[in-house]
């Protein structure tokens, strides 16, 4: 008798660390909406928001991930976003798969952007970070989330820290000769 080759199922390609983090964020941001005061609004509502806080020059869509409202509201659109333009609250998700215990957040660890924080210190009580936990072994036994104003986060900040993110430009010709490569470049070495 002939074995038969076995058929195994594929291997699911390993995720990149930018989808792992996407998938974060989405599993985050659905933890945040089960909140019916929470709503999640597109580009050009975004943008019509900012301008209704009178900051849109300073500060781009992607500082806030949410919206808050004082109680569930229809979805919020360009054309209605005004007439809950008094409750709104802005809210920047911070998302976490680690096992945080409860609402006390110990040790919970996330990055933030300096313009983050400048909207944070510019809108005061109208912008909030939303600490969501997507783990559910915790006091609580499901996800969960915080909210907490910038005093607020500040109250509970251990240490944090500068670090830069750089991306370098993509334009750089490879014969520059203002930009000369050195020490160990591309050409092989004998």
């Amino acid at each position: 008798m002939v074995d038969e080759p076995s058929i195994l199922p594929a291997a699911e390609p390993e995720l990149s660390a930018s989808e792992k983090r996407l998938g974060t964020e989405l599993d985050g941001l659905s933890v945040l909406l089960q909140d019916k005061r929470m709503q999640a609004v597109d580009l050009p509502t975004k943008k019509r928001i900012l301008e209704l806080f009178m900051v849109s020059g300073a500060f781009k869509p992607q500082s806030f991930d949410a919206v808050k409202t004082t109680a569930s509201t229809p979805q919020l659109t360009v054309a209605n976003v005004e007439d809950y333009f008094a409750e709104l609250t802005l809210v920047e998700m911070k998302t976490t798969r680690a096992a945080i215990r409860n609402a006390a957040l110990n040790n919970f660890f996330f990055g933030a952007t300096d313009n983050e924080f400048q909207m944070a210190k510019a809108l005061k009580s109208k912008y909030v970070f939303a600490f969501v936990v997507i783990n559910d072994a915790n006091d609580y036994g499901r996800p969960f989330f915080v909210l907490l104003t910038l005093e607020q986060l500040h109250a509970r900040t251990r240490t944090s820290r500068v670090q830069y993110q750089i991306n370098f430009r993509n334009n750089m010709p490879l014969d520059d000769p203002a930009l000369p490569y050195v020490g160990m470049g591309p050409e092989s070495v004998s």
